[in-house]
């Protein structure tokens, strides 16, 4: 049975190129009508209609006789760390281009025949001792990872069966971004303008996001950053760091170490009560003034996932 022109990833491939149906409409010489009762497969788009989608929206046309992930799919799930200002239509664009990287990972992984099945547990915070904090304990353990710092956090997510992708994003409002499906890939994509400290928790707080919100929850953001927070700096490790004084100078020596942010220590410490409310906003304060919220001193080295990169590698020199 010939594929047929599918509808679903001309809407698909239309957002990722941040077009409304007019702007494409136009750069097709169609009205507006006719491309919306297409995309509604309501009207068939013949052979020179389709090669000029692909034209204008620059994919080979075999894209458009593809599946997109989210099809037929009631349970995918997305997730973000980004800014409460990012427009609607940036946040769409973003999904849509994660759904398109999936879809060709998922291409590559079935060339050369990956398992991909990974040891992700599911668990629901409100139903886990010490809540979403408990939950990156529990992790943790499953995981067999040492006490204190985790020195390749990329690698850790990565071994346990999410890909990471670094991309540049189009918005400095977003983060990161990842996807859960039943029988997909969990993807995280991060940008890849962020400093490491920043992209370190912000693919923690994806990886809680993936291990805890299967059906949403009201406080997911907030649970997400107490399993980022345990997850990358354990109550019972850092504890240690915190109990002989801090200073602004403190978490600068620690940043090396435990590879997150100075601000993020200094949260971590005000949360386990280490610090009292006025000493954190004094920090914060101090942290300001010299410019350090904005970008921080220290600068750690990079981290980089490697599964996807290769695949490519082994495409190139194994398969041709």
């Amino acid at each position: 049975m010939n594929p047929r022109f599918n509808p679903a990833m001309l809407i698909l491939g239309r957002e990722a190129r941040g077009l409304t149906q007019t702007k494409l409409a136009e750069a097709c010489g169609i009205g507006q009508s006719a491309l919306s009762k297409i995309e509604a497969g309501s009207q068939e788009a013949g052979e020179d209609l389709q090669r000029t989608f692909a034209e204008r929206l620059d994919y080979p046309i075999n894209f458009f006789f593809l599946s997109p992930p989210n099809q037929g799919q009631s349970t995918l799930c997305f997730h973000h760390r980004k800014r409460t200002s990012m427009p609607a239509r940036d946040l769409k664009l973003a999904h849509a281009r994660l759904n398109i990287i999936a879809l060709r990972v998922e291409s590559l992984c079935r060339s050369v025949q990956i398992d991909w099945a990974g040891d992700l547990p599911k668990f629901d915070p409100d139903e886990t001792p010490g809540g979403a904090s408990g939950v990156a304990k529990q992790v943790r353990e499953m995981w067999e990872l040492a006490s204190g710092p985790i020195s390749n956090l990329c690698a850790t997510v990565e071994n346990h069966g999410i890909l990471v992708i670094r991309i540049p994003f189009s918005s400095t409002k977003l983060d990161g971004i990842s996807r859960v499906a039943p029988g997909h890939l969990p993807i995280v994509i991060l940008n890849k303008r962020m400093p490491t400290d920043r992209l370190r928790w912000t693919l923690a707080h994806e990886l809680g996001h993936i291990i805890m919100h299967h059906f949403g929850s009201s406080d997911a953001e907030a649970e997400a950053d107490r399993f980022a927070a345990e997850f990358l700096m354990p109550e019972e490790d850092i504890s240690e760091s915190f109990a002989t004084g801090l200073s602004l100078q403190t978490f600068y020596g620690m940043k090396p170490t435990w590879r997150v942010a100075m601000s993020a220590l200094a949260r971590r410490a005000h949360d386990l009560r280490f610090l009292s409310d006025r000493e954190y906003r004094n920090i914060m304060i101090l942290m300001s003034k010299r410019g350090w919220r904005k970008e921080e001193p220290v600068q750690l080295s990079p981290e980089r996932p490697t599964v996807v990169s290769r695949m490519l590698t082994f495409h190139t020199e194994h398969l041709g």
